[in-house]
This record gives C-alpha cells, structure tokens and sequence, in this order.
C-alpha cells in the first residue's frame, strides 16, 4: 500500500471503533473503486464492522461508507449528500457537456476529489452528486463549463431519466473465468484481459480482484479502470462449439 492508502485504511479503522464506542454512526467521504476494495478487505479480516454504503443512485461507482446501525445508534442514518443541476445560460449556444469538463470545472474551484460522487452528463446538461457541505458554495460558484456559462443550483433528487442505466448485451466465452469474461465483454485476447489484472485494474463488487482465473457470478458487478462496467446475469446457453453464450448488463 501507498501512503494515502494507509492512511485511508487507519481512518476506516478510527471510524468504525469511534461508532462502536459512542454508539453514533460515522462517515466517510466518497470512496473511489480503490476505497472501496480497501475498505472490503478490512471488513473481511475483521478490522472494521461492515459498513452501508450510499452513492446517491443505485449501482453508484462512488460511495460514502457509513459506519453503525439503526439499531446501534437508536436512530435512522440520513445520507449528507445533495444534488446539483448544471444547465447552460443559454440553451441554444452551450456545448455537450461531458464527464471530463465538469470534473475539470470542479477541480478548478479546488473541490476535493473525495467531496464530489458520481457524475451524469446529457447533452448541455449536467447533474453531479456532492456531500452536503459543500452543494451551496458549487452552486454559488460554478459559473462555467469549458466554454458554456451555466448556472447551478441544488435539486432535491435526479430527474427519473438521469443516473445508472444497463443495456442488455450477449457475448460468447470460452468460460465463466472472469479472464474470459473480460475478454470477451471487451474483445480483447486473453493476454490482454491479463494485462488489466497486472495493472491492478479489475474491481468485483468493489473489491480488487488479482485472481484471473476466478469465476464470475450472476449478479457480480465488474468494473474495469479505463473501460467501463457491467452486470453478469450469467450464462443462458451454448454454442454448437460447446462454447458459453453469456448475458451481461453493460452500464451507460
């Protein structure tokens, strides 16, 4: 582990007793993927107590971890997140706006990275998930996107059409390794696929998983640095060859 790595894992660890002993629940700020493995593998040694996570959405990539329970803390956790809109200031001359632009137009207002969630685009619009602490000084701040001026206000939720969405693809593999799997998802030879573990790049339900060879499960989320991810429903029949045709949900 890195230093900022350790450092987030002595902060999980500090977070989840300080719950324990007060009896109050304690919070994180977003998690990344790499978080969030770090975060699975205390909860599997016995570290930490397991902890809820809230994104926002359903399926959320970033997540706020949350330590205690209704039943320990007498009282129902409410997620400290809000939602902001970013519309342009006039529709006819904004660009398309993408997940890069308004990252960077964040960064530019020296937001932490670990303060912003998730991040939506559709077309000129923009919708982004932040912790509450600081929805009121973005929305009174971002004033511009790349090279749209646009104005940003808090939302009380995403619109209905806004947010995780799947779309139902079939792929043939050689097997349910997740090696195969990958390979097959993305085209990519084998060596390839193997590459990606090398580099540390494949995430199972947020956990890092280095094991190529391991199977995949109906239901799993993969999730793979600079490609993107998807839900495996698993395999639903054979080729001639004998080979698996295999169904997933791709995230758009």
């Amino acid at each position: 582990m890195n230093d900022e790595e350790l450092l987030l894992k002595k902060r999980l660890v500090e977070l989840s007793a300080r719950s324990a002993a007060r009896g109050v629940y304690e919070s994180t700020d977003f998690l990344s993927l790499s978080g969030q493995s770090i975060l699975h593998s205390l909860e599997r040694n016995g570290e930490v107590s397991p902890a809820a996570l809230y994104g926002g959405t359903e399926h959320a990539e970033r997540v706020i971890a949350v330590f205690g329970s209704e039943s320990d803390c007498g009282y129902e956790y409410i997620p400290e997140i809000s939602f902001l809109s970013v519309v342009p200031l006039s529709e006819k001359f904004g660009e398309e706006l993408t997940h890069r632009d308004v990252l960077g137009a964040l960064m530019s207002l020296g937001i932490r990275r670990d303060l912003t969630g998730d991040i939506y685009t559709a077309e000129k619009h923009a919708f982004i998930i932040v912790v509450d602490l600081i929805a009121s000084f973005i929305a009174d701040n971002l004033v511009s996107v790349k090279h749209t001026d646009v104005m940003c206000s808090v939302i009380d939720a995403l619109p209905d059409n806004i947010g995780v969405h799947t779309r139902a693809e079939c792929f043939i593999s050689t097997s349910e390794r997740l090696d195969c799997i990958l390979s097959a998802v993305y085209n990519i030879s084998r060596s390839a696929a193997k590459e990606l573990f090398d580099r540390k790049s494949v995430y199972v339900n947020g956990s890092l998983r280095e094991n190529a060879s391991c199977a995949v499960k109906e239901g799993e989320v993969i999730s793979v640095r600079g490609k993107g991810k998807f839900i495996y429903h698993g395999a639903v029949g054979e080729t001639k060859k004998g080979r698996l045709k295999i169904s997933v949900g791709v995230f758009e």
